[in-house]
C-alpha cells in the first residue's frame, strides 16, 4: 500500500480490481503495440491462458473468427486509424487461442479506450455463448416437435371423426 496514494484512490482501485477478476465476462486489454496489457481470470480460465501472456502480441496468441477469416488484425486496424469507439462482433464469431486450439461462439465488442482525445488502449471482451446457444437451439427443436406433433394429433383425430 502506497502511503502517497489518498484512501479514496486506493479504494476506487481495489473496487476495480475486484469487479475486473468478479465478472463474467472475458476482458483483454491491448496496447498500441497490440500487446497484452492486461487479462481478467475469468479470459485466463476458458482459454486456459496465465499471466505469461502479458507483453505478447495478441495475434500471435488469440483469432477472432468470423465467417470463416480471422478478423483480429482488422479489428484493430480499424480501432487506431477510424474514428471508431466500439465495434461489436458478428453474431456468429468465434475466439480461438492458437496454441491449444480451444475454441467457442462469442458475443462482445472490441474498444478504444480515449484519454484527451487519444487512443490509449484496446479492450476486448467477450462472453462464451456456446452453451447458451446451443441449449437455445435445442430448445426451438423441442418445441417445433412439440407443434408438429400437436398438428399431426389434431388431423388425426379430425380425420377419424369424419370416417366415424
Amino acid at each position: 500500500m502506497n502511503p502517497n496514494v489518498p484512501q479514496e484512490v486506493r479504494i476506487i482501485n481495489a473496487i476495480s480490481e475486484q469487479l475486473f477478476n468478479s465478472w463474467p465476462v472475458s476482458i483483454i486489454m491491448i496496447d498500441l503495440e497490440d500487446c497484452i496489457w492486461r487479462l481478467n481470470q475469468q479470459v485466463m480460465n476458458e482459454l486456459h491462458l496465465n499471466e505469461y501472456v502479458i507483453g505478447r502480441r495478441i495475434t500471435d496468441l488469440l483469432e477472432v473468427v468470423c465467417d470463416k477469416k480471422n478478423v483480429l488484425e482488422d479489428l484493430l486496424l480499424q480501432l487506431r486509424e477510424r474514428d471508431v469507439r466500439i465495434i461489436p462482433l458478428d453474431i456468429n464469431c468465434f475466439i480461438r487461442e492458437l496454441k491449444s486450439g480451444i475454441s467457442f461462439l462469442i458475443q462482445g465488442a472490441m474498444v478504444g479506450i480515449h484519454e484527451d482525445g487519444q487512443l490509449v488502449r484496446i479492450v476486448l471482451y467477450f462472453r462464451n455463448v456456446l452453451e447458451e446457444r446451443t441449449q437455445k437451439h435445442l430448445l426451438n427443436i423441442a418445441l417445433s416437435r412439440t407443434v408438429a406433433d400437436s398438428c399431426i394429433h389434431d388431423f388425426v383425430c379430425r380425420h377419424a371423426t369424419y370416417h366415424s
